[in-house]
């Protein structure tokens, strides 16, 4: 293990970039001690810098990490946890309430969150390893594909495919494989070789959606459907899940897949996929209430139903907790019984999630002793007197996660004023981050190049993040052609003033305050922004119709994306493009490097490809790239068997019980 980096917190983040930078130059595999949880300071103490790194992948984490009753002796030993129990009640803070709950057609980060506990996924990755473990999935066997070209057109056999020499075996895996024994290709047949592309999930027994209905392989069937229907508003992921380009149901509780092509990040398409019950979604299930025989799955009308089902708000899901009350202030969900996975199954009662969008308000009930867990202190609240007072200190404990979440200003590259990469960059100098972090997050947090994780194999450490420089800035935008014409203050060009608006949500302070210091500065070399805030229903509809000059947004990521999502060059207008390429970028070397991506199996390759991809979005600065900071949290000390996971939204309640 590396010895604990104990840097003072203004210049934290700088360290923490020379450690992890060192290490990869050496080939280490980084990963936070805990799976990215934190070290074991308490909020207010000096020093700290990042938490130790580990060789080899991710650690087993350590349940309550920064609780005052768990923390190591001289030995370095934990005292044990409480014997776990069932019952209680738990109450998370909510910033903003979802339009509803089907993460099909609001991909929001609060609904993916939410959906931990009130759904299910086919698979999903595991918060110790990273790996993918079966969710509704028991288990699946995945097969290579050779496509044989013949007299009838090509033929499409799948198994274990391995190359010898001028033949093709082709060796069954799956039970349910067509072939009944492995089969010889001559390689002059072989139009080609695609790997891992044919996974057969075979399903748990016992599964039931929240009306007690079963659940089956026809309801996963449908919900992929649902993603090639236009008229469904799944845009966000639509292009992750479409990459399976057939399915077919082999019984009630077995379904294979296919994808086109080989694709490095297969297994995330189905923990993205939204599994939706076919009796209440699909108008052509007879069971279906509104059951019409002549419908189309991809028809208009099929899609406009699942856009507007009253189902997307009274949710019903296949997860262990079931919604039993919502309105604009709360949201609670009961224990549902009949879950089939008593390992996660959870140990609370009830969750209630509580609607607070105002940070303020928040902390008031977090001092009043009407939250639970609160995930938005401020570095003043973590290191200052909020987290020492009696009223919090008596409940409650603070601490903080690593996660691949990153903050950035997007440019909206569809309209004039940031159609030049020299005004982008312009625009890049005009704010001091690394004064920004020191200041605003006492020193915890690193400034970043790319939306790859930063403690990731795949994050480029030798890119130089663009220096605070309005000297550069003038020059730059002078180099553009835009100059100060009339002598007002704002720099113009062909009659049109620099002027634009950074659009904001009304309840993100610290967005607001980060807006006002980019202001300041802008004004100084003659650019005039202006502040517009809405509310956050307002503002995502905004971004995803791409009606914005310019917003500060968050990403919550992955720990291995596909950049496919955000960066690959869409070709339709604005107002059917609904996907996450917010800025609009179009380059044709960053969308070959993508599909050079998606493609590559290798690892290490994989890694140098996603460097290189982030090396040239950096350089073309469709964002204003931000910094990476830790969640700082707080959680009440009758709350046991907190974990603090790398994965978002960075912990699981169902992990959680009460002891009081």
């Amino acid at each position: 293990m590396i010895p604990k980096v104990e840097a003072e917190r203004e210049s934290s983040h700088r360290t923490m970039g020379r450690v992890v930078g060192a290490c990869l130059r050496v080939g280490w595999t980084l990963a936070l001690v805990g799976a990215c949880s934190g070290g074991d300071r308490a909020p207010g103490q000096a020093g700290g810098g990042p938490d130790p790194l580990v060789q080899g992948g991710p650690g087993e984490v350590v349940s309550d990490r920064f609780h005052p009753d768990r923390q190591p002796d001289r030995s370095g030993e934990r005292p044990p946890l409480p014997e776990p129990r069932r019952g209680g009640t738990v109450t998370v803070h909510l910033s903003s309430m979802p339009r509803h709950f089907n993460y099909m057609t609001e991909s929001s980060a609060n609904v993916r969150f939410l959906r931990e506990t009130l759904h299910e996924t086919l698979v999903l990755r595991d918060g110790n390893t990273w790996e993918y473990r079966g969710g509704l999935a028991r288990s699946w066997e995945t097969e290579d594909s050779v496509f044989v070209k013949g007299s009838q057109g090509v033929e499409r056999l799948y198994g274990q495919v391995s190359e010898q020499g001028e033949t093709v075996l082709v060796t069954p895996v799956s039970r349910h494989n067509p072939l009944s024994e492995p089969r010889s290709v001559p390689r002059a047949e072989v139009e080609r070789i695609e790997r891992g592309t044919v996974y057969t999930f075979h399903l748990r027994d016992g599964i039931f959606w929240h009306d007690r209905q079963p659940f089956t392989a026809e309801d996963l069937f449908f919900s992929w459907q649902c993603y090639w229907n236009p008229h469904v508003d799944c845009d966000d992921l639509r292009d992750q899940v479409t990459k399976i380009t057939d399915a077919e149901v082999l019984d009630e509780h077995t379904i294979r897949f296919f994808y086109g092509e080989q694709y490095f990040n297969a297994l995330q398409a189905f923990e993205l996929l939204t599994v939706l019950p076919s009796h209440r979604y699909n108008l052509a299930d007879p069971t279906n209430p509104d059951y019409d025989a002549g419908a189309s799955v991809l028809g208009v009308e099929q899609g406009k139903y699942v856009r507007e089902h009253p189902a997307n708000l009274d949710w019903v899901g296949l997860g262990p907790y079931r919604l039993t009350e919502r309105s604009e202030e709360f949201l609670v969900a009961e224990r549902f019984e009949p879950y089939f996975d008593s390992d996660r199954a959870g140990w609370v009662d009830t969750v209630r999630w509580q609607h607070i969008p105002d940070d303020a308000a928040a902390k008031t009930a977090v001092l009043n002793g009407e939250l639970d867990y609160f995930a938005r202190l401020s570095s003043n609240d973590y290191y200052g007197e909020f987290c020492q007072r009696s009223e919090f200190t008596d409940s409650m404990y603070a601490g903080y996660s690593w996660q691949p979440r990153i903050t950035y200003v997007a440019w909206n590259m569809r309209r004039a004023l940031f159609s030049d990469v020299r005004v982008r960059r312009a625009l890049a100098h005009c704010f001091d981050w690394d004064e920004y972090i020191a200041s605003q997050a006492n020193g915890l947090g690193v400034r970043v190049t790319g939306t790859n994780f930063y403690l990731a194999t795949s994050y480029d450490h030798s890119i130089e993040p663009l220096p605070f420089d309005l000297d550069r800035a003038r020059g730059l935008l002078e180099e553009a052609g835009w100059y100060d014409r009339d002598g007002d203050g704002v720099r113009d060009k062909g009659g049109v003033a620099f002027e634009f608006e950074y659009l904001t949500s009304s309840g993100n302070r610290p967005a607001v305050a980060q807006g006002q210091i980019l202001q300041e500065n802008l004004a100084q070399v003659g650019v005039k922004m202006n502040i517009a805030t809405r509310d956050f229903a307002a503002f995502i509809e905004r971004c995803r119709a791409k009606d914005f000059d310019a917003f500060p947004l968050a990403w919550a990521l992955d720990v291995q994306d596909d950049p496919r999502a955000y960066w690959f060059s869409h070709e339709g207008p604005p107002e059917t493009d609904r996907g996450r390429n917010y800025p609009g970028l179009r380059d044709a070397e960053v969308d070959s490097l993508i599909r050079s991506i998606q493609r590559e199996l290798d690892p290490e390759v994989r890694d140098e490809l996603s460097r290189t991809l982030q090396r040239r979005i950096y350089e073309l600065q469709p964002y204003m790239f931000g910094y990476q900071v830790p969640i700082k949290f707080c959680v009440a000390k009758r709350i046991r068997n907190f974990r603090n996971y790398c994965i978002n939204p960075g912990y699981s309640i169902r992990d959680w019980y009460v002891v009081e």
